[in-house]
């Protein structure tokens, strides 16, 4: 597996990236585990420091992080998946329609590149701390 985004929440660690082109998790590793496999560039944040109610109500109100989705581009989940919509005016994937939408309108099993999901992390999560892998180390931002 690829790792993409790494992260720490309530419960500890967990990982999301791609395998063999489709998209794929992991959870229970220790973070040494998870940046031993990491490669440079991989995003990481940790929520050690983020009030536990405002971190539950990111979860269960906030957008689904795919790793394999274009930057700027959010699936909106239950909706038809040929109309996706798009952020900060950049034209969507081939055959989808383009629409603006505001931050504030992602909800629950809409379904966000990494990009979009790092935005709303750091919009959302007060305290939260941001990094990238760089040589097998965190480098927090």
């Amino acid at each position: 597996m690829k790792h993409i985004l790494i992260g720490r929440g309530k419960a500890g660690w967990h990982s999301s990236g791609i395998s063999e082109g489709n998209q794929c998790s992991s959870s229970g590793a220790t973070l040494e585990k998870y940046l031993e496999e990491a490669t440079d560039g991989t995003v990481i944040y940790d929520v050690k420091e983020v009030d536990i109610s405002v971190f539950t109500e990111f979860v269960y109100k906030g957008p689904v992080f795919n790793p394999l989705l274009e930057k700027y581009v959010i699936d909106c989940g239950f909706i038809d998946k040929s109309e996706y919509k798009t952020l900060f005016g950049i034209i969507p994937p081939k055959g989808c329609k383009l629409s603006s939408m505001k931050m504030d309108e992602i909800k629950a099993f809409d379904f966000v590149g990494l990009d979009v999901y790092v935005y709303l992390l750091k919009e959302k999560l007060p305290g939260i701390k941001i990094g990238v892998v760089t040589n097998h180390q965190i480098v927090w931002e």
